[in-house]
């Protein structure tokens, strides 16, 4: 179980709206320890408020109510659209500019000026970071920020979460026996797969001629086999995801056929989803 804080900010993770929970009975609901939320992906932008709260989190929390958000902290109406509640919490690059709040000091470092062709939008962060030495103008200032000022380098976070997003998105295709909470045991496991793929790619064909000299002349192949990869790992099967997709008819076979080609660290890191 945990607290109440923790998991409106779980939701929040997740969702990409904040949420404020409230005891049917009036009493203070922060008191209360409750279930994590048991979702790991965002219900469909298209859905309303009161949609998510009936469907979502009703069963989840039955003997709690809660109100949706908006960036400014305002409790909407049941009939809003997710997707205008998220749009809340997204503001142009061009308000990043606006003057740092004159107690904040900014670390010592290189300050350079970050220069954009267009503007760009930004998702707000949406969880108030954990407590630290920065004063209380400064945490306010941050959670408006994403763009992070540290060492006077901007760091922009906006991609990383368009490809996240992105990766979330295919959970639109799983039918069938999949549950909305178990997507993440197609998507995680199939995401690091193709990134692995993606690596070897470029030294896949030395690797295997290399492995197809030396199988059966040294014990030991692997850290020989590494050096050709280039990395920690290597895979010594013929087949890449491409090859893998020509042939629909087998692709479990295949895929099998593949993990098994990966090094044992791989391999082991791998079969950690099953």
């Amino acid at each position: 179980m945990k607290s109440v804080k923790s998991v409106q900010e779980n939701i929040a993770a997740v969702e990409g709206f904040n949420v404020r929970f409230l005891a049917s009975d009036g009493a203070d609901s922060g008191k209360r320890r409750v279930i994590d939320y048991p979702y790991i992906n965002a219900v469909n932008r298209h859905w309303t408020v009161a949609r998510w709260k009936r469907t979502t989190f009703a069963p989840a929390y039955p003997e709690l109510d809660v109100e949706v958000l908006d960036w400014n902290g305002n409790a909407l109406h049941g009939k809003t659209l997710l997707s205008t509640v998220r749009a809340t919490y997204y503001e142009d690059e061009a308000s990043d500019a606006a003057e740092v709040p004159s107690s904040i000091e900014r670390a010592p470092g290189p300050s350079q000026p970050v220069v954009h062709t267009e503007p760009t939008r930004h998702l707000r962060d949406v969880i108030v970071p954990p407590q630290s030495d920065r004063n209380e103008d400064w945490i306010k200032w941050r959670i408006r920020r994403p763009i992070a000022m540290r060492n006077g380098i901007a760091a922009d976070n906006a991609t990383v979460r368009n490809q996240a997003a992105f990766i979330w998105s295919v959970a639109d295709l799983l039918r069938g026996d999949y549950k909305q909470s178990e997507y993440g045991k197609v998507i995680l496991p199939f995401t690091v797969l193709r990134r692995l793929d993606c690596v070897l790619e470029p030294t896949k064909a030395a690797v295997l001629e290399r492995h197809r000299e030396l199988s059966g002349r040294i014990d030991n192949l692997e850290p020989v086999l590494q050096s050709v990869a280039s990395q920690q790992f290597f895979n010594t099967s013929p087949l890449d995801f491409t090859r893998l997709l020509d042939d629909p008819t087998n692709l479990a076979a295949n895929l099998g056929s593949y993990i098994r080609g990966f090094s044992a660290a791989a391999r082991d890191v791998i079969e950690k989803f099953d």
